[in-house]
């Protein structure tokens, strides 16, 4: 997709200096915002402009931890408990999150004792921590609880340490000897699971910011991008058919990652394998939605969505699901997640113009009824086929295998698509009827198809129009699959060309001159009177029509349609057809 540029880049100019892949010289405050962001958070909040984030401040000021009588309760030593909690692990917890909270409403209100106060936690830990302490029985645990509690530390003391050049006036020895020895377990043993591996990556990388050591992140920075190339081109993100908890962590660390690197001047991380991350992110709101599990309503109330609407957006890229979901769901984001930052929408929160539709223009199999040979997966039904979503399928087993479409109507259908799962090359054919009782024709015949079908280059057929009610896709082989599975991601049709539109243009074009000199308008002047006009988009779906027109001058203001090649067909009072292409 084309790259947007406007006021969100500027602001990101503004964050920081660029930097290509592991950064080299770190920026301050940066590991969640920047300078320049925490500027336009306080400003906002001041003047009350109507900004998102404003709710999502009230949101973060509104928590007891932000609260001026809160207390810390450090611990030296901090027993850690696999699947569960006691107080201690706790306390390692939510002090650091008082900590984030503090230095936010520092920052926004300009109350010193904000300051004072996120001083007191920071400094309380620093003092007093010595060691995490594993059970016997999960000696890894101390890894993991580290990995989660460190970045959430860092997002607070990095702001309290470095807004406006180090204001707060805070000297920062104690907390960083409190970092340095919490550093070791964030190095100790490791289970090889995605989850716990990009926790790790995400400490490392924010101490590595805080500490000014370029070892420690880039250690973190370089592991991480196997993880994110580890989702599947389809979008399916390491750990999603285990559970929604550990799946969200997974998404969480990956997306925190990537902000970090991103105030540090690199892009990489959102971008890198073909936008891998928002591939994951866009496939695993489908799985939130319930495409694959229902079961979880904590999953439908966590991070890390706002960070990524707002750099997306901000690099120019759409985010439909991402989007939906922050506005429809999501906003205002909060910290019940609490092995990682929350309170998103207080520092990430952008203003977009309403909802995406997930409609594929012209698509006339877009959620109508459909039936299958079989449906032997419930995660993967038949109505996946036809949702136009790129992150979910119908699979079927042992060929062939069909699916049926009615389209409630009679329609004219003249082109179909075929995206394929893991772009394989599937064999099948496409075939239309008009009635229930009618006997299928076939449209098209790709049963000997050597073609992959993928999302950026369907497998299309354009044919004579006809008009159908039912279509019916049956797949019959693989060419380059040795399974025995029927493997469908998205089936469109469409009205398709008109028949002959783009034939013999030049037949009775003489008497037709169209003029388009003018932005959006088309001038159409005739010898003989036109009756009827149809203008139809370059994919052959209808734009515009109009008929008793009875006229040899026609002028349409065509300024609302988006610019590209369209053709026209226009039918005189003598019945003569006339045709022709022209560009807006």
């Amino acid at each position: 997709m084309k790259k947007k540029f406007g006021s969100g880049l500027l602001l990101f100019a503004l964050c920081l200096t660029f930097h290509s892949h592991a950064a080299t010289i770190f920026s301050h405050p940066g590991v969640l915002s920047c300078q320049s962001e925490l500027d336009s958070l306080k400003k906002s909040v001041a003047t009350q402009n109507g900004d998102p984030r404003i709710a999502g401040y009230n949101k973060l000021a509104a928590e007891s931890k932000g609260d001026l009588s809160y207390k810390p309760t450090p611990y030296a030593d901090v027993h850690v408990i696999a699947s569960g909690g006691n107080e201690e692990e706790a306390a390692f917890r939510n002090d650091a999150h008082a900590l984030y909270i503090h230095a936010i409403k520092w920052v926004v209100t300009g109350n010193t004792a904000h300051r004072d106060k996120a001083i007191e936690i920071a400094d309380a830990w620093g003092k007093t921590f010595n060691s995490l302490i594993s059970e016997t029985d999960h000696p890894y645990q101390s890894t993991l609880e580290a990995s989660w509690a460190l970045p959430i530390w860092i997002a607070g003391a990095e702001i309290l340490k470095y807004y406006n050049n180090g204001a707060s006036g805070w000297s920062s020895t104690y907390f960083e000897s409190f970092v340095q020895k919490v550093l070791p377990y964030v190095n100790g043993n490791i289970y090889q699971t995605a989850n716990w591996l990009i926790s790790k990556d995400l400490a490392l990388m924010s101490a590595g910011v805080f500490l000014n050591n370029k070892s420690l992140y880039d250690s973190g920075y370089n592991h991480v991008t196997g993880q994110i190339d580890q989702i599947t081109v389809n979008g399916e993100i390491p750990e999603l058919t285990r559970d929604f908890v550990h799946s969200q962590y997974v998404l969480i660390g990956m997306t925190q990652c990537a902000e970090i690197a991103y105030q540090q001047g690199d892009t990489t991380l959102f971008t890198r394998t073909g936008k891998r991350l928002r591939t994951g992110a866009e496939a695993y709101l489908t799985s939130v939605k319930g495409t694959y599990y229902t079961d979880s309503n904590w999953a439908r109330h966590s991070a890390p969505y706002e960070i990524l609407l707002n750099r997306y957006t901000k690099l120019g890229y759409s985010v439909p699901n991402v989007q939906n979901y922050v506005l429809n769901e999501n906003r205002v984001e909060d910290g019940s997640e609490d092995h990682f930052a929350g309170w998103l929408t207080a520092t990430h929160a952008i203003t977009v113009k309403g909802t995406t539709s997930s409609e594929v223009a012209g698509n006339l199999v877009y959620n109508k009824t459909v039936t299958a040979s079989s449906e032997p997966q419930t995660d993967n039904p038949a109505k996946s086929a036809i949702d136009n979503s790129i992150y979910t399928r119908w699979s079927a087993q042992v060929y062939p295998q069909w699916i049926e479409i009615d389209l409630g109507s009679v329609q004219k259908v003249g082109k179909t698509e075929l995206i394929f799962y893991a772009d394989r090359a599937y064999k099948y054919k496409v075939e239309s009827k008009k009635l229930a009782t009618d006997t299928y024709e076939t449209l098209v015949d790709r049963t000997a198809n050597t073609t992959p079908g993928s999302s950026t280059a369907p497998v299309s057929d354009t044919f004579t129009q006809k008009d159908a009610r039912y279509l019916r896709l049956t797949v019959t082989g693989a060419a380059d699959y040795t399974g025995d599975w029927a493997s469908v991601i998205e089936f469109r049709a469409f009205e398709g060309t008109t028949t002959g539109l783009e034939d013999n243009l030049t037949e009775k074009a003489s008497f037709i001159f169209c003029n388009t000199a003018t932005r959006g308008v088309f001038d159409l002047l005739s010898r003989t009177n036109i009756s009827t006009i149809n203008v139809y988009d370059f994919t052959g779906k209808k734009a515009f029509s109009k008929d008793g027109i009875n006229s040899t001058h026609l002028t349409l203001d065509l300024s609302a349609y988006g610019s590209g090649v369209y053709l026209y067909q226009a039918t005189d009072q003598e019945g003569f057809v006339h045709k022709g292409k022209f560009k807006l």
